[in-house]
């Protein structure tokens, strides 16, 4: 019995030391040397009008110019894959939820959304399907001409994302794209007014950026960026691998567990020896 007490104390101290151990800053040269990692970032340009004149495809197949999607209100850009079932279900769906809480700002009336295909090997049909699926979960048909989902050939959707600063990577041999985590705010006329730079979106944030841009003017700098679990701190450049919040969850509940298995074990050793 001290036996088993003794490991699972050495257990614990094991699982704290890995739980610290997997959330210490780190060197950013030394932990990702891939030229590719390097590649991937936003460079935040506020108040710069994105290239209106790349062509794209629209969610009906029909080749159309950027700037032709701009209707005088907000829009808000989403640069993502169809195929993807990480982040950019995250970030969609982020957006959809947030919007479903704003009756103030109704798609295709108040304001617009565009996700930005980048994968070079989508076509339409995929971004037709996304839209459909995205109208059921916003549950409101009549917002359809507000949702629009593009696709395009790698140059010209490529012309778009480096106006937005967003800095991607095709990796054609995974057949998959690369890329940060967020979303753009821009003014009706093309001026990128605002960036949120995760995942998840308050109703109140989100509709702050919108109102912001509704009038045509431009917000802060959003002052961190987060790459699943790459933090970086666009001020001081500094990049650290972080602990998922499921880890540290997991981690707290484990070391409660082996807690009390230690207090129920020596409670009956206890026992025992008074009897």
């Amino acid at each position: 019995m001290r036996g088993l007490i003794v490991f699972l104390l050495a257990l614990t101290t094991a699982a704290a030391f890995g739980q610290y151990g997997v959330g210490m800053d780190v060197d950013s040269d030394a932990a990702f040397t891939s030229p590719e990692f390097k590649k991937i970032g936003v460079d935040q340009k506020l108040g710069d009008v994105i290239d209106l004149t790349a062509s794209v495809t629209d969610d009906n197949g029909k080749p159309t110019q950027f700037g032709t999607l701009l209707r005088g209100k907000p829009v808000i850009v989403l640069p993502i894959f169809y195929r993807c079932t990480g982040v950019c279900n995250l970030e969609l769906n982020g957006v959809i939820d947030a919007l479903r809480q704003m009756p103030k700002w109704k798609v295709g009336r108040d304001v617009d959304v565009v996700a930005l295909g980048l994968h070079p090997k989508e076509t339409y049909d995929l971004a037709s399907a996304k839209k459909s699926l995205t109208l059921r979960q916003y549950k409101d048909a009549s917002s359809a001409p507000g949702w629009h989902f593009l696709t395009g050939d790698q140059d010209q959707v490529e012309k778009i994302a480096k106006s937005l600063g967003f800095r991607y990577v095709f990796d054609e041999k995974g057949d998959r794209v690369n890329h940060p985590t967020g979303v753009m705010v821009l003014t009706g006329t093309g001026k990128v007014s605002a960036y949120i730079l995760s995942a998840t979106f308050s109703p109140d944030r989100l509709g702050g950026f919108l109102e912001t841009a509704r009038k045509g003017e431009i917000g802060q700098k959003t002052q961190e960026i987060f790459f699943g679990c790459i933090h970086i701190d666009p001020v001081t450049g500094k990049r650290s691998i972080m602990i998922e919040n499921v880890l540290k969850v997991f981690g707290v509940i484990t070391l409660i567990s082996v807690i009390g298995s230690i207090l129920v074990l020596s409670g009956k050793v206890r026992l025992r020896n008074r009897a």
